[in-house]
């Protein structure tokens, strides 16, 4: 505390009273009880005031009485106080300070009572039994004070200022030192420790010790503080229970926990204080606030939270070479409402607005100091969340399907490296945050983010607009992407073009690229218009099959890929239900399927139920159920093809037939009975496709001309 003036009889009002005389216990068999020696010396010069009156001061005499111990006088001393008044030093015309020189004031032996309200200052050595039920906060400042015995109770405060790695001491005090308190005897310790720094811009070191109280036994610890974390100068305290005495650490704010200070008001900082002291402070419980937290300048939440600490925690070091000590940190959210975007301190900047959000964070903090090693764990939802940038309007969790996700980070380094090696939690190292968040994690895949969720976007003047639900996975080993229930569509006053039912899913890693797209689609621009019912795309250049291969993504979402047998560079695409009107007299139906497969150097192309007519004046021709199949092969080609035909010029000449049949296979090696794959379309050769084939054939063909010719039969 600072240094101010009062009168001594008003310093002596507020910090240094003595009960009533009548019913004390004597510490001494003299019933004229000797002096109490104090030795106070004056913080600073400008209280060393008149100390006349400290000669005159008065000199009491009690009852004697039988003697006892010190703890049951003090006990007696101190319950008498609750019931009886005061009887206060009647001392003027001086600041009173507790720094008075030796001899020049004498008081009686017993206890000294610093009432509820009332405060303690100075420095120096007061041979009695100190009560605490309001604040003692040595120095003018920082100080040093002494005594007999000390008790705090549970009203009682006592404050630590900490301005220098010195300690003050009875002859010693002020700038560039820290408050320390001397108990002879027993202390009895219960209430707050408060801890504060002094002096302009001073912020303590990594490692730095402050020996803040001794004693010679000790009961009882405090019960609450604050202080404990300075975030402004980078360091939090940790209290250690020596034999003798009582110790703060200063610790440097590492990753981890700014991290975490980051998520956390300032008006919680106390509380976190004694959670990251939870080995001294032991009946500290996961503790709750409702207001914001603010992730840097990208994204702040308001909602209710919930604290907790686990401290001395032993875990299977992932980089290797045993265990080591950690504390968790966690924290939940539930009915948050928040904002999320580039700037959250410019008006100006787009973002995206959150609702209904739920999240369970766990922080991993290696206790080493020497280590800056930590992880972090993040799952939750976001019911919804929407942005407006211009013309760009998004939206996610729409439909009742709200944003999920998950990640798990290494912070800090291993080796002077940035870490990747994320922690196991599988099995019994599974970490319940509360809120219903478990992380169980078996951390083979590294660092991991994992979403998903609903997503619908549109941009005003474009016609624009897309929507579905998407999952997203990044980890050391892949990037996996999928979406479902895609429409996308796309029309700007001319050209339209749509997907419907969409979906796809992709997987990329070191040993290549795997995916798989589907929708119906359709293409409307003015004279040519195309659509199909089902498009597929897929892709595999590693040496996997992905078939059946399930991805899984943050909440429930998952993907399941159809067929895709293992590459290199297998590619296929196929379209169903393809209506095509280029214009030109020309339009096409069908399905259709193009395969290339590199492992063994094919391409398939494959024609079901292919209708095609062209015409030109009046030319006509016309196919109907058509069947193509085509295997394209370094050493030759297989095909066979068949479907109805007809054919007219004008109304004189006219072509048709039942079916049309071409088989023909260049290679050395038949194919009959072979079954070849393109897209989502299969076809078996038949029988007659032996090596070398080559049969054309014609069923139910008629050819009129005019008049005068009319011909009909078949060519086997």
């Amino acid at each position: 505390m600072r240094a101010k003036r009062t009168s001594i009889a008003n310093r002596l009002r507020e910090a240094f009273r003595l009960e009533p005389l009548e019913p004390r216990v004597l510490l001494s068999a003299d019933p004229v009880l000797g002096a109490a020696r104090t030795v106070m010396l004056p913080d600073r010069d400008d209280d060393q005031l008149s100390v006349e009156a400290y000669d005159s001061a008065y000199r009491v005499v009690a009852q004697q009485a039988t003697q006892s111990s010190s703890t049951v006088v003090a006990q007696i001393l101190r319950q008498a106080s609750q019931s009886r008044g005061m009887v206060e030093f009647a001392v003027d015309s001086a600041a009173f300070d507790l720094a008075n020189y030796d001899d020049r004031l004498a008081f009686p032996e017993g206890a000294f009572v610093v009432q509820d309200g009332q405060v303690m200052g100075g420095s120096g050595d007061i041979a009695l039994d100190v009560f605490n039920d309001g604040t003692i906060s040595p120095g003018y400042s920082p100080g040093y004070q002494n005594y007999g015995t000390f008790t705090q109770s549970q009203s009682g405060t006592l404050v630590i200022e900490i301005g220098g790695t010195t300690a003050a001491t009875q002859f010693n005090t002020g700038d560039s030192r820290y408050d320390v308190v001397d108990v002879a005897g027993l202390a009895t310790l219960d209430g707050s420790l408060d801890l504060a720094l002094y002096g302009t811009g001073y912020a303590p070191s990594e490692g730095d010790i402050f020996d803040i109280m001794s004693f010679g036994s000790v009961s009882g610890r405090f019960d609450t503080g604050t202080g404990f974390i300075q975030k402004d100068a980078g360091i939090w305290f940790e209290i250690d229970e020596l034999s003798d005495g009582l110790r703060l650490t200063a610790h440097e704010i590492d990753d981890t926990t700014a991290l975490l200070l980051d998520f956390v008001p300032s008006n919680s900082l106390d509380q976190l204080g004694l959670l990251l002291n939870n080995h001294y402070f032991t009946d500290v419980d996961p503790f709750g606030f409702s207001g914001r937290i603010s992730v840097g300048s990208n994204m702040w939440v308001d909602g209710t939270f919930t604290v907790g600490y686990d401290g001395n925690e032993t875990i299977a070091n992932p980089n290797g070479g045993g265990t080591l000590e950690v504390d968790y940190w966690k924290l939940s959210i539930e009915d948050g409402t928040g904002w999320m975007g580039p700037d959250a301190d410019d008006p100006d900047s787009w973002g995206f607005t959150l609702d209904d959000v739920d999240l369970g964070l766990l922080l991993v903090d290696v206790t080493d100091p020497a280590s800056d090693l930590g992880w972090v764990f993040a799952e939750g939802s976001v019911g919804g969340a929407s942005a407006v940038m211009g013309p760009l309007t998004i939206g996610v969790g729409a439909g009742g399907t709200p944003l999920a996700f998950a990640t798990g980070r290494a912070l800090g380094t291993v080796g002077g490296a940035p870490a990747d090696k994320v922690l196991d939690l599988s099995g019994a190292a599974a970490i319940d945050v509360g809120g219903g968040h478990v992380f169980d994690s078996d951390g083979q895949r590294g660092e991991y983010l994992l979403l998903s969720g609903a997503l619908q976007a549109s941009l005003d003047g474009t016609g624009i607009g897309l929507s579905g639900e998407m999952g997203i996975s990044i980890d050391d080993t892949a990037f996996l992407i999928a979406a479902s229930n895609v429409t996308a569509s796309f029309a700007a006053g001319g050209p339209e073009v749509g997907i419907t039912d969409g979906e796809f899913g992709l997987v990329s890693s070191a040993d290549g690229v795997a995916m798989e797209a589907r929708g119906a689609a359709h293409l409307d621009a003015e004279d040519f218009v195309i659509s199909a019912q089902s498009v597929r795309f897929a892709y595999n250049s590693t040496d996997k099959a992905f078939t059946g291969t399930e991805l899984a993504f943050a909440g429930d979402y998952s993907y399941t890929f159809g067929n895709l047998p293992a590459g290199p560079n297998q590619l296929a695409v196929s379209a169903t239900g393809v209506e095509a009107d280029p214009g030109g007299g020309l339009s096409i139906s069908g399905d259709f399927g193009f395969q290339r497969n590199a492992a063994d150097n094919t391409m398939a192309v494959l024609g079901q139920n292919v209708a095609a007519q062209v015409s030109a004046g009046d030319f006509q021709l016309g196919i109907g159920d058509g069947e193509l199949a085509l295997l394209v092969h370094a050493d030759g080609l297989a095909l066979e093809a068949s479907g109805a035909l007809a054919a007219s010029v004008g109304t004189a000449v006219s072509l048709s037939a039942d079916t049309v049949v071409l088989r023909v296979n260049q290679r050395g090696t038949s194919v009959a009975n072979q079954t070849i794959d393109a897209g989502d379309l299969t076809h078996t050769f038949s029988a007659d496709m032996g090596a070398n084939a080559h049969d054309p054939a014609l069923g139910g063909a008629e050819i009129v001309i005019g008049d005068f010719l009319h011909a009909s039969g078949d060519r086997p």
